[in-house]
């Protein structure tokens, strides 16, 4: 039924991401929440836990977790209450953390403007080397001159042009950012790698070793017991290629920082693919780098499948992978394509550790309900006493119907108040429809649009904002998991359904979690910047080993003794 020399099998898969690995990421996708595991995992991954095998400082042997900071033992149990809530917060998608982009903070977003003076400046004191720099730059319209002591004075005259520092508040304050914390030394790395390695390579680099790793091949020079080095390549690409070094090659080399002298190969999308295979892999197959802007990843997934089908390799590693940086957020807000954080502040999106307005509008509500059922409620008690107080009969139907309509009325006012500002339909012009059913977890809400003419889905680029050429990886990991799992994580996030597809009922759009009796195959699509598309379909290991398995009756009979086949028919 089918030439397994033709299938390609995906042996192993992980990504580096907002929520951590491709396991934890999962854990928040389909169930919301982290598990015990995912947070010791994250816990480790930030750095607020270690593995420790010796003496505690009271001369105890132990083995397991500890505290980083304290050295202190931290049972299994107990991390996720130490430490959940710090890792929620530095993890997934949130506010910009400066720390984590060179100290960008989008509420100071820093410009120059080049002025001219109007009159001459004091003079000030610069280096030697520095003075004729000056010099001639400014010609006539800046002196230069040492005092006795062999110091040298620049001053800048009438006409001189300066930049002068300026900065504003940018209103996209929202990043998909690594976990903080997160360090590749803890995956083994050399600290000397480290200083002279771009953090994509680096983010790569661990991502493809630890694929290797759920492959089963924890030596990647395992492979060459099986097959030539020359038949192990790899396909990894990106959108934009290394934008810390493109920063510090164009900014900090100008404003002159210091900055590594080979910056510049830092900056060449091949360079990550390099890293790996000088580090990891020391194979020479083909490399194939692909650049496909948000459909990067699953175009690096097609060319490795035609040159594992061509025969030019046995072995292929695939992927994406992009960084958020100052530039990238600025540029992709020029062309409107992402969303103002205030705009969606203003809606009632705010940080994962604030009340969202509507719960706040939710819950002013049903005080308002409760006190109104209260009051109804003495009334009705006061109209009882007043007919007892006069000795005369209480009609009980009469007083029964009462509490039937006050319940009645109260259903009513509940309902209106979830379909106001709690449903998916709500009717406050102010609040974003469904916005109640965000996690807390999430910051940025998925939106799928619907375009009458060509009756197409426009599939959404801000599951995790921009991802760029990593995010069709995370998503056909997520694919992979569910598919394998069964499970149909809903979007959470999938607040502006349009409701045109209604009329296409074989077409899903999920907000809860589905579980089904199993998955056979998945289908993705993926567009990209400059027309670029690609699809991928895969299918349940179960189901092709199944379809390998299946033998005609006739074929297994004909294998038996006759005797056999009268005993088995």
């Amino acid at each position: 039924m089918l030439d397994l020399e033709k299938v390609i099998v995906v042996t192993g898969f992980v990504e580096v991401g907002p929520c951590g690995s491709s396991r934890t990421r999962w854990e928040m996708e389909a169930h919301g929440k982290f598990t015990i595991e995912g947070c010791i995992e994250m816990a480790w991954m930030i750095g607020y836990i270690k593995h420790f095998d010796g003496r505690l400082k009271d001369g105890a042997l132990y083995i397991g977790w500890v505290d980083s900071k304290t050295g202190e033992p931290v049972d299994d149990k107990d991390i996720r209450g130490h430490y959940e809530k710090d890792i929620l917060t530095h993890a997934g998608v949130r506010l910009i953390e400066p720390e984590l982009f060179r100290d960008y903070d989008p509420k100071k977003k820093a410009f120059n403007q080049e002025i001219e003076l109007l009159h001459d400046l004091e003079p000030f004191e610069v280096a030697e080397v520095e003075e004729e720099k000056f010099k001639y730059e400014h010609g006539d319209k800046c002196d230069i001159w040492a005092d006795e002591g062999g110091q040298w004075f620049v001053k800048f005259k009438k006409g001189s042009r300066i930049l002068v520092p300026k900065a504003f508040k940018f209103n996209r304050l929202i990043g998909s950012q690594i976990p903080t914390g997160w360090s590749v030394g803890r995956y083994g790395i050399p600290a000397d790698i480290i200083a002279q390695t771009d953090r994509m390579s680096l983010w790569a680099l661990a991502s493809a070793a630890e694929a290797l790793n759920m492959s089963g091949i924890t030596d990647p020079y395992e492979l060459y017991q099986h097959m030539h080095p020359s038949e192990v390549g790899s396909s990894i690409g990106s959108g934009m290629g290394s934008m810390e070094s493109l920063s510090q090659m164009f900014k900090d080399r100008r404003d002159e920082k210091e900055v590594q002298n080979d910056i510049l190969q830092e900056t060449f999308i091949n360079t990550t693919a390099g890293w790996i295979n000088l580090l990891l892999l020391s194979s020479s197959g083909p490399i194939k780098i692909p650049v496909g802007a948000c459909a990067t990843a699953l175009q690096s997934m097609e060319i490795a499948c035609d040159t594992l089908l061509s025969g030019k390799a046995k072995v292929m590693l695939a992927g994406g992978f992009d960084d958020l940086s100052e530039e990238g957020s600025y540029e992709f807000a020029n062309m409107k394509a992402t969303s103002n954080s205030e705009t969606e502040f203003a809606v009632g999106l705010t940080r994962p550790d604030d009340l969202y307005p509507h719960l706040v509008q939710l819950a002013f509500r049903h005080t308002q309900i409760s006190q109104w059922l209260a009051n109804e409620q003495h009334q009705l008690q006061e109209e009882i006493e007043y007919h007892n107080t006069r000795g005369e009969t209480v009609d009980e139907e009469y007083f029964a119907c009462r509490v039937a309509d006050i319940e009645q009325e109260v259903a009513r006012q509940e309902k209106d108040a979830l379909a106001t500002y709690g449903m998916l339909q709500g009717t406050d012009p102010r609040m974003r429809p469904s916005i109640g059913l965000l996690p807390s977890g999430v910051s940025l809400p998925t939106t799928l649009e619907y375009s009458p003419s060509t009756e197409q889905v426009l599939a959404p680029m801000l599951v995790f904002l921009i991802i760029f050429g990593g995010s069709a990886a995370w998503q056909l990991a997520g694919l992979f998991q569910s598919v394998e799992s069964g499970i149909i994580p809903g979007n959470r996030n999938a607040d502006n359904v349009d409701a045109n597809f209604k009329k296409y009922t074989y077409l899903v759009f999920p907000s809860k979690m589905i579980h089904t009796d199993g998955i056979r195959t998945g289908v993705m699509s993926f567009f990209g910047f400059g027309q670029v598309v690609s699809t991928c379909l895969i299918i349940n290991a179960r189901d092709l080993l199944g379809t390998c398995l299946i033998v005609n009756a006739r074929d297994l009979l004909g294998a038996l003794e006759p005797d056999e086949q009268d005993d088995d028919q």
